[in-house]
């Protein structure tokens, strides 16, 4: 196989060399007990529940070969529209060097 043309059947195009895993916002401000928006209120139950789960894929993922993808979301009031800011407030969640931003454990 030689093009991205010749994945005409399933095996060829979910074979392991033609995927990615992405992995998106696992940080501490949105995951963690101790982060922002468990603070806001927000039931985390669910993120507890598949974090373990999510952690183990990963690293079954990564045993097989797969190219996996670590995306972060980081708020800066220089980037937000005045909309954003004007609904939600200036930055508090997963603001840049802060702890919150960074990934959490395992990921």
């Amino acid at each position: 196989m030689t093009s991205s043309a010749s994945l005409t059947n399933l095996e060829d195009q979910i074979a392991i060399e033609h995927a990615a895993l992405l992995v998106i916002d696992m940080q501490n401000g949105f995951v963690s007990p101790e982060g922002d928006m468990a603070g806001f209120g927000f039931d985390l139950s669910m993120v507890a529940d598949v974090t373990p789960r999510l952690a183990s894929f990963i690293e079954q993922a990564r045993q097989l070969g797969v190219f996996i993808v670590h995306t972060r979301v980081i708020n800066d009031a220089s980037q937000n529209p005045p909309s954003w800011s004007a609904f939600w407030g200036p930055p508090a969640v997963t603001v840049e060097g802060s702890w919150g931003a960074e990934f959490a454990p395992g990921f």
